[in-house]
């Protein structure tokens, strides 16, 4: 088990995308899709909080790790 649960902080950035996400899938899906969409990142934020290192590490920044969501959608986060 983690030592400790970490807050997990969005950028403008991830923010910003996170819309673009949820506007593209109401334009071509459904809110059904939306709402899997945020389940989804909630799900993450649960499992990344208590085990960031679980994620691999980049090979170009050692403070920055890659988590595959699904196949379409990727996060990278930094553990400071």
């Amino acid at each position: 088990m983690a030592e400790e649960i970490l807050p997990v902080i969005y950028s403008d950035r991830a923010v910003a995308n996170a819309l673009t996400i949820k506007n593209f899938l109401l334009f071509k899906f459904t809110p059904r899709e939306v709402k899997n969409f945020y389940k989804m990142l909630e799900k993450f934020e649960k499992i990344v909080s208590a085990f960031p290192e679980i994620y691999p590490k980049s090979i170009i920044n050692s403070k920055a790790r890659r988590a595959v969501l699904s196949k379409q959608l990727s996060v990278f986060l930094y553990c400071l």
